[in-house]
């Protein structure tokens, strides 16, 4: 029924949004499936963005990482995606990527970060990823962020296998620094379940300690030391009479 329609698409951002943190291919392909053909159509800017980042985002992820399966090689976290799903999956990602782009084009200064994510996660390449960590960091965008550099870590291990057989020590510690940057950036978030799967599955971040205390708007350039310093001592019940009320 059309009446449950928001539902389902709400439901389904909210599950691709989990999705992609947690690299969840499955998922991903469950919640594009079931919201898809559904009209990217809504009053609210902020929840076509939302929708449109994790769509974008899982369409190339399966679309990319899908082909393997595809071409017999099995994986059981990957689905296994016919050439057909794949090539819609890829076809809806390249129409949102060029939505990003006009918005860039019309002077979006929010959607940068999110383009060049996006643009890297559909190119798998390198130095993609880097301008999208830099301009995530930039822009305060901690999750996005943090999903780059687990992303680009993932991408070079995998490039290192297929090549090598294997991490070499020079890529080892490479991939050791970026994933530890994106452990970092999802304790800032405060996404303790995914700090916890990257622990489980990595034991170099199973031991590993944060070499100095940070928190979200002192690792962010967005502010300046002085801005940060004065939002971090604001009270909120000084400036929301209702917090002290209850």
């Amino acid at each position: 029924s059309t009446q449950y329609t928001p539902t389902v698409r709400d439901m389904c951002s909210s599950r691709l949004m989990l999705a992609c943190v947690f690299n969840d291919y499955h998922a991903m392909e469950a919640n594009l499936d079931a919201s898809i053909a559904i009209p990217f159509k809504d009053p609210m800017i902020a929840r076509i963005n939302y929708r449109a980042t994790y769509t974008a985002l899982a369409c190339f992820l399966l679309g990319k990482s899908g082909q393997a399966n595809a071409k017999g090689v099995h994986d059981p976290s990957m689905p296994v995606i016919s050439k057909k799903k794949r090539r819609m999956y890829l076809q809806v990602g390249k129409e949102i990527l060029r939505f990003y782009e006009a918005m860039v084009k019309d002077g979006s200064v929010n959607g940068l970060p999110v383009l060049l994510l996006i643009r890297a996660v559909k190119t798998q390449d390198e130095k993609a990823y880097h301008k999208a960590i830099v301009a995530c960091g930039r822009s305060g965008l901690t999750h996005l962020e943090a999903i780059a550099n687990e992303q680009l870590g993932r991408l070079i291990m995998r490039t290192t296998a297929a090549e090598h057989g294997g991490a070499k020590a020079a890529d080892e510690s490479v991939i050791e620094d970026y994933l530890t940057r994106a452990l970092e950036r999802y304790d800032d978030w405060g996404a303790t379940g995914k700090v916890a799967q990257m622990k489980s599955e990595f034991d170099f971040l199973a031991s590993s300690r944060r070499s100095r205390t940070t928190n979200t708007l002192r690792a962010r350039t967005r502010f300046d030391g002085r801005t940060s310093t004065m939002l971090e001592r604001v009270n909120l019940e000084d400036v929301i009479p209702a917090v002290a009320a209850n």
